[in-house]
């Protein structure tokens, strides 16, 4: 498995506090993290950076997680994506899981289950 440094990842949420929380908790394990609080920013970073995983809030007030998603499949970007939505029923994971995301995490996310979730996708498990 290669270092955890070695790993960009992208954080798309609108929350302030939620993003600062995700950047902290990543960072603190050696993750390299940028983060953005909206999709035409993320598209940036994705179009400038070799972006590892992306995780990225459902629900935001311009274009949603599952918008930033089908862009990138359409434009055939195969970057692992992650959502994360504070609605954890099944309706929204299943529509997560159609569009392609390897993984979907509950907010308040536990920091335990967000760095299991990253390593293993990271280690191609």
């Amino acid at each position: 498995m290669s270092k955890s440094s070695d790993n960009l990842i992208l954080i798309v949420d609108d929350d302030p506090l939620h993003r600062e929380m995700l950047t902290k908790v990543l960072s603190n394990k050696g993750y390299s993290v940028t983060a953005t609080e909206e999709v035409m920013e993320a598209l940036l970073e994705i179009a400038s950076k070799n972006i590892d995983l992306i995780i990225s809030d459902i629900e935001m007030p311009t274009v949603t997680g599952f918008q930033l998603k089908k862009f990138l499949t359409r434009k055939k970007i195969s970057i692992p994506v992650v959502f994360l939505s504070s609605h954890d029923g099944m309706g929204i994971q299943l529509m997560g899981e159609e569009l392609g995301a390897v993984a979907f995490l509950s907010k308040p996310v536990d920091s335990v289950d967000l760095l299991e979730t990253v390593g293993k996708i990271l280690a191609g498990t």
